[in-house]
């Protein structure tokens, strides 16, 4: 957990050559406002936050004994996680700081699935130094155990995601879908987020039925 009575600034901790052998991203295990214990998730190269209907902000900044998940990369059997003072932030979730944001020309498309009761959400994202391959601006998807919630996420190879950072996003760029507990419920899948798109439509193909195609 954050060992401070601070907040600890993720994007700090994971840039530190002290912790090179780490990856890029966090997970939470939290509640959701349907008071179902769900996987939040941030990734510090794509500054982006899957939330997943948590009942909390998620985002670079962790809060004071707030645990959290990581993992070591590629090829990395044992490491350790290191803190230093000049990690932590003196700011909090709410957004409180006398500094503007940057603003953002990044492209994004937030998808959601929703059965009506219970939703999950995957991420696409564009930054150029991100490969089509995994890296570390990609950040697996943690599956949640109640059967009830049904779950979307993206395939890369042989990892599933739930935010997917790729070099280029155009009208030809195609992203595998996958999905989980879905077989006994009648489901939307909605684009709930398109930044910085420029007129590129986001389509579902179908092409287990004749490659149908719906504009999200």
């Amino acid at each position: 957990c954050n060992p401070y009575p601070s907040y600890l600034d993720w994007s700090l901790v994971s840039a530190d050559p002290v912790n090179a052998t780490i990856g890029s991203t966090i997970w939470y295990r939290t509640k959701t406002t349907n008071n179902l214990y769900t996987f939040s998730t941030y990734n510090s190269l794509g500054d982006i936050a899957v939330a997943n209907g948590a009942n909390t902000t998620v985002s670079k900044l962790i809060p004071p004994m707030q645990a959290f998940w990581i993992r070591g990369n590629s090829g990395v059997s044992s490491t350790n996680l290191s803190f230093k003072n000049s990690m932590r932030a003196h700011q909090n979730n709410a957004g409180n700081t006398i500094k503007a944001p940057q603003q953002k020309n990044q492209q994004l498309v937030r998808l959601q699935i929703s059965n009506g009761t219970y939703s999950d959400e995957t991420v696409i994202y564009v930054d150029q130094n991100a490969q089509n391959g995994f890296d570390n601006y990609d950040s697996q998807k943690l599956f949640n155990t109640n059967s009830l919630q049904p779950e979307v996420f993206t395939h890369v190879g042989s990892e599933q995601l739930v935010i997917n950072g790729i070099p280029v996003l155009n009208s030809n760029t195609e992203v595998l879908l996958g999905f989980k507990n879905i077989s006994a419920s009648n489901l939307t899948l909605e684009a709930i987020e398109l930044k910085n798109m420029d007129g590129i439509k986001v389509v579902l193909i179908d092409k287990l039925n004749g490659a149908s195609e719906t504009d999200l």
